[in-house]
């Protein structure tokens, strides 16, 4: 009787956590390519799947869980997934090549000639893939007055230019909720904020889905941060409550 008892609870709970799963369609880019042959892993539940030659994969995940992808020709990055990470499909994943590729070698060796040749100022300003994309996309830019900016109307036309600014948001989010982790540890969120130690990520990926928590960690505001990371935890442990 107890062996029958112990096979049911074990079925149910089986059942129970794969009905909290959904199927996550994504896609795995390097800069604006499709990446093939590439990792993915939920590091919650440990399933691993492969990118497609199209760079796409399906997995099942939920949101709160993290994706690491990871290849012998890409730098490893982990994605902490949220509700909207399911609502836009393919959820789009962006990887940087490692430093010893040879496309890599070969930027950087253009930027340093350019700078000799004098066609662009010395020690210009950086920006990440999703900045210089955003950049791109601006209809109207401004450089010695107004310039028009071809790729961005073609983007606004054919509805690249809202995919484009979604990318830039999501890496702005993925790098604050980085940043956030080097501030406090998860013991630290649940001993400040009274977050469940199981729902710690989930509760940094939604508070850096507030821009005001992206700013105060941009300028590493402890002050502030602390502050309203209070607000957001009341609010985050009532949604917990709400679904329990």
């Amino acid at each position: 009787m107890k062996s029958r008892l112990i096979i049911f609870l074990l079925l149910f709970t089986t059942i129970t956590l794969a009905q909290n799963k959904k199927t996550l369609n994504g896609k795995v880019i390097v800069g604006n390519v499709p990446a093939s042959g590439i990792f993915v892993i939920n590091k919650h539940t440990g399933t691993e799947t492969k990118t497609s030659e199209n760079g796409l994969f399906t997995i099942e995940a939920k949101p709160g869980e993290r994706l690491t992808v990871y290849s012998d020709r890409t730098e490893v990055h982990d994605f902490v997934l949220s509700d909207k990470s399911f609502a836009t499909q393919p959820y789009v994943l962006e990887v940087e090549p490692k430093a010893g590729e040879l496309d890599e070698v070969i930027v950087e060796r253009k930027k340093l000639d350019a700078e000799k040749l004098g066609l662009i100022e010395a020690g210009q300003k950086e920006y990440s893939v999703a900045e210089r994309r955003e950049r791109a996309n601006r209809v109207v830019r401004k450089n010695q007055g107004l310039e028009l900016s071809g790729d961005g109307l073609i983007n606004r036309l054919n509805g690249k230019s809202r995919t484009i600014k979604e990318n830039t948001r999501t890496s702005e989010k993925i790098q604050a909720a980085d940043n956030l982790k080097a501030i406090y540890t998860p013991k630290e969120i649940n001993a400040n904020f009274g977050i469940p130690i199981d729902y710690v990520d989930g509760f940094i990926t939604y508070a850096c889905e507030d821009t005001d928590c992206r700013t105060f960690i941009k300028c590493n505001n402890k002050k502030r941060l602390k502050s309203l990371l209070t607000n957001l935890a009341s609010d985050y442990i009532k949604l917990i409550e709400d679904e329990m």
